[in-house]
């Protein structure tokens, strides 16, 4: 896009070399590749945190609290699970209170969850930003971290609270020297999140189809990921399953880097890596094929 600026005119023997330090803008043809798309990344950087403010800011309006909502949300999830899974169901989670467990296998997934549940959402929900107008697809797939980070810093705040309580009421810190292996956990959680959002995001802007199946999909997945009960739990037939789940490895780093609990086999790292270089890969290419046809309907 060209911009024009006022300048004071020039005096007769200055103009050619003023008129050489002007900026120069180039309108050229859209561009298909995933470089290209890096390159407007860059390019449109500065609309990221607009972007990210406006997803946060949709998060808790028409709301009678208002942002309060933010850290109330994941609060009562949290706590609600750990009274029924560690109180109701009595399940054992490594010698760790299940609040700390929860909390800190829930922050991962919940990193993985919103942010690709905002990707899903981005295009349709960025509508209302920029009206009859196109924009790079890139910074607005790019400002789902905001909300979905905002959520995991929050979760994550009740799981370091949990551990402060625990430290003080009972003398015992629940918390290993390992947190890099929590944080490798993490953000192999982020990106797997960043690909499936890439790859719903082009078909969830013509249908709703997309955003309901989603809601069961990731209910299903929820559970057959070891968060709320501990991998050694779920009986014999259930286990490969759980064992071959993309999301096992990371969050089993995540409660091995914080929390001491055992790793993660090898089927599960394989299946992880494997899995997220896939929908890395399928996810680029799909906002790169689905943008090029948005720009030729223009």
């Amino acid at each position: 896009m060209s911009t024009v600026t006022d300048r004071p005119q020039a005096p007769p023997e200055t103009a050619p070399a003023a008129h050489s330090a002007a900026p120069v803008r180039v309108i050229e043809p859209w561009r298909s590749g995933i470089r290209h798309r890096m390159a407007e990344e860059w390019r449109y950087r500065r609309m990221i945190p607009y972007y990210g403010r406006s997803f946060i800011k949709r998060r808790y309006r028409n709301t009678w609290l208002g942002w309060i909502w933010l850290p109330l949300r994941p609060a009562l999830d949290t706590i609600g699970k750990a009274f029924l899974f560690g109180g109701l169901l009595s399940q054992a989670y490594y010698g760790k209170p299940a609040i700390i467990f929860i909390a800190f296998s829930g922050a991962g997934w919940l990193l993985f969850q919103r942010t690709s549940y905002w990707g899903a959402r981005s295009m349709r929900v960025s509508r209302s930003f920029l009206k009859n107008a196109h924009g790079s697809w890139m910074p607005k797939l790019s400002a789902i971290v905001f909300p979905a980070g905002m959520d995991f810093v929050f979760s994550i705040a009740i799981a370091f609270g949990a551990v402060i309580y625990y430290w003080i009421a009972r003398g015992t810190l629940y918390l290993t020297p390992q947190m890099g292996i929590g944080v490798l956990g993490i953000l192999m959680l982020l990106l797997m999140g960043l690909g499936l959002g890439f790859c719903l995001a082009p078909f969830s802007q013509f249908t709703r189809d997309v955003r309901f199946s989603y809601v069961y999909v990731m209910q299903l997945w929820y559970y057959v990921t070891p968060i709320v009960y501990a991998s050694s739990s779920p009986p014999a037939p259930y286990q490969r399953i759980i064992t071959y789940n993309p999301l096992t490895a990371p969050v089993q780093l995540t409660q091995q880097g914080f929390l001491g609990a055992p790793g993660p086999v090898t089927q599960s790292v394989v299946s992880s890596v494997v899995f997220l270089v896939l929908i890395l890969a399928l996810g680029l290419r799909m906002i790169n094929r689905f943008e090029r046809s948005a720009v030729g309907r223009l």
